[in-house]
């Protein structure tokens, strides 16, 4: 234990490592495709992470209760340890912390074997933890330059981990993931680290024209996510968009809801290393047309719209089942 506010390690046998490359190399053609499909991180590298906590728990009668009556240990310092697969709970703790600190709303973690979930949420100045205790959970509000810089520490830590010592598992792709997500967090943190300086972002559009794509002349949304991915980017998409035959029209479903920092009615948002972007809709143009789509794009439900091939102006907005929606 030390002074920080919170610092996150982890412990992984030699075993776990063993067995994950034994099974990478045997499937080292098709790797990438053989962990997603058998969802790799969640079944592979099983040891223990470690939360050690120096601030108290917030104020809960719950925890009181279990303190005074049960002998519950919750004054700081504190270490709360958790068996679990360590490359998918760091993973996902990375990617919900970059999420929940730049305004996408709470995230919950659930743990595996039943033993409750981790908890994110955010407060001006804070970022709070919610970790379970026994059988019951407590909350910490940890302020926001120490929860980035200790979450960047852990995924930065396991990165150095594979690479050095499994490795089969040194291009897996989750190892870009967990450095991506370390320079956004290390961003929230600054004066941690040198080399977590932002790299430049790419010339990518802030706005994307519907009518041009529904008309085969513009790139997918997907096509440009996966160009900011490359760049650097965690990608929050709001919408998924895809043609519809015959050519003209567009399906416009909603992926999840708009975080708090985004537009009401954007399409997507990029979250890059110390800068975010959004994307929103555009029609050849047109801003009437624009403000049109914007505004139906604000209500999140799926619905369908053609796009005419000479003015390249939009029909009319239908819903998902083909009505036309009430006024």
């Amino acid at each position: 234990m030390n002074d920080r506010a919170l610092r996150i390690r982890f412990e992984l046998p030699r075993a776990e490592l063993d067995r994950a490359q034994a099974e990478a190399a045997a499937h080292s053609s098709d790797f990438e495709a053989y962990a997603r499909t058998t969802r790799f991180d969640a079944g592979h590298l099983f040891g223990r992470v470690h939360f050690d906590v120096a601030l108290p728990f917030e104020q809960d009668p719950v925890l009181e209760f279990l303190k005074e009556k049960r002998g519950l240990n919750v004054e700081p310092p504190l270490t709360i340890s958790l068996d679990q697969p360590v490359a998918h709970l760091l993973g996902q703790l990375s990617g919900a912390a970059v999420l929940t600190l730049h305004g996408e709303g709470a995230r919950l973690i659930p743990l595996s074997g039943g033993k409750g979930a981790v908890g994110l949420d955010l407060r001006p100045g804070s970022l709070l933890l919610s970790l379970p205790l026994e059988a019951y959970a407590g909350v910490v509000a940890v302020p926001i330059s120490d929860a980035a810089r200790a979450i960047a520490d852990a995924a930065a830590s396991l990165q150095s981990l594979l690479q050095e010592h499994a490795s089969a598992l040194a291009g897996w792709s989750l190892l870009g993931f967990l450095r991506r997500e370390e320079r956004i967090l290390r961003a929230v943190a600054p004066n941690t680290r040198a080399s977590a300086v932002a790299p430049p972002t790419a010339e990518l559009p802030e706005t994307w024209d519907v009518a041009r794509f529904a008309l085969r002349g513009a790139p997918s949304l997907a096509e440009i996510a996966g160009q900011a991915e490359e760049s650097g980017a965690h990608v929050v998409p709001y919408w998924d968009i895809a043609p519809l035959e015959p050519g003209g029209a567009l399906a416009f479903t909603p992926v999840q809801p708009t975080g708090s920092f985004a537009a009401r009615g954007a399409l997507a948002r990029l979250i890059f290393p110390g800068a975010v972007r959004t994307i929103e809709a555009g029609v050849s143009g047109n801003e009437e047309e624009a403000q049109r789509l914007r505004s139906r794009l604000r209500r999140p439900s799926a619905f369908q719209v053609a796009v005419d091939p000479d003015s390249a102006l939009l029909g009319s907005f239908r819903d998902a089942d083909g009505k036309l929606p009430l006024l």
